[in-house]
């Protein structure tokens, strides 16, 4: 027996009208109805079992990153490191107050009468080289020209020793050279002096220097000790570059 039709004899025993049960009685729907009761047949087809649905995968939940690796390291929070030319020390022995281990000086001076017809000219320079931060080794060249009547010239030609104190800006030193004088005005002999001085530098390449030494001549390493207590100072002030 279909389940339209027991929905149909239902409504039969439900209600008179002849609109739902046209065709048969009540009494007879309610007969029908329970004589179909008794029928082992189903009613309707027994409803498949539904397939089993599977979980949902579960999704294992990302660890928690561990506190210390969310701090901030206090390298990250430091200021970054100057470069050598912003005024480090650097690997190669330069000291940041200079750019280079080359340094070269250069001074002058001069005279004349008031007719500008006679007068006198000196000048010089050295070039140097660093060994590290303290000692230079330096040539330096002297020259004279005299214009009194006659033109004479007269120079000297020495090698020097200086060992600097390593500070960043003002830098004394205290050394000592030897070498030889010769000109048309003096005698050629040997000359050797102890120096001291201070450079003061204006930039990393730039600076300015002072410098006095105690010169004595003497013709051979037996007159030097006399020749010593004969000695005159001699000043100089210039510039000097490093590169």
């Amino acid at each position: 027996m279909s389940l339209h039709r027991t929905r149909v004899l239902l409504l039969c025993l439900a209600t008179a009208t002849p609109v739902a049960c046209s065709a048969t009685s009540r009494s007879e729907a309610y007969d029908q109805l329970l004589a179909e009761a008794s029928d082992p047949t189903p009613i309707a087809e027994p409803i498949a079992p539904m397939e089993p649905v599977a979980p949902a995968p579960t999704t294992t939940p990302a660890p928690m990153a561990h506190p210390s690796a969310l701090a901030i390291s206090p390298s990250a929070l430091a200021p970054a490191r100057k470069s050598s030319d912003e005024g480090e020390a650097r690997d190669d022995g330069r000291r940041p107050d200079r750019t280079g281990n080359w340094e070269l000086t250069l001074f002058g001076s001069g005279v004349s009468n008031q007719d500008f017809d006679a007068g006198a000219f000196s000048g010089g320079g050295s070039i140097g080289y660093y060994l590290g931060d303290v000692v230079e080794l330096a040539i330096r060249q002297n020259v004279a020209f005299i214009d009194a009547g006659d033109s004479d010239w007269n120079g000297s030609t020495r090698a020097a020793i200086d060992f600097h104190l390593p500070l960043p800006v003002v830098k004394p030193f205290i050394g000592a050279n030897f070498g030889w004088v010769y000109g048309d005005t003096v005698k050629e002999t040997m000359a050797a002096a102890p120096e001291a001085g201070v450079k003061i530098f204006a930039k990393q390449d730039v600076f300015i220097f002072a410098m006095a030494e105690y010169q004595f001549f003497f013709e051979d390493t037996d007159q030097a000790g006399d020749a010593f207590e004969d000695g005159s100072f001699v000043y100089s002030l210039g510039i000097g570059f490093t590169f």
